[in-house]
């Protein structure tokens, strides 16, 4: 089994740049709404965004196929700052994505 590690941050070119930006909007959502009164009382604003967020794995997705079609397997870890104030600014951030093969 074949394992590709591509680190994704903001100087990235081309498509994986665009994977970089999804990445990075998917954490944004969930920061914007960890642990809020939002997300407690399921409000209208969390649960569209819970959609929205399944739609952006659904894009990401999509953009794994289009640069990896052969790819079985994927993992997206976050190697930059983890710190929710820089999530929700999207600043400081790089992630490494695991790309598994058969």
């Amino acid at each position: 089994m074949k394992t590709l590690l591509i680190k994704l941050d903001k100087g990235c070119t081309g498509s994986e740049l665009r994977m970089f930006e999804l990445i990075q909007h998917l954490y944004w959502i969930d920061g914007h709404y960890q642990d809020t009164w939002c997300k407690l009382f399921n409000s209208k604003g969390y649960q569209r965004s819970v959609v929205h967020a399944e739609k952006t794995r659904e894009r990401i997705l999509a953009q794994i196929r289009k640069m990896h079609p052969t790819a079985t397997w994927w993992e997206v870890d976050m190697i930059g700052s983890k710190r929710l104030l820089d999530v929700q600014a999207k600043r400081r951030q790089s992630y490494l994505l695991t790309l598994k093969f058969s």
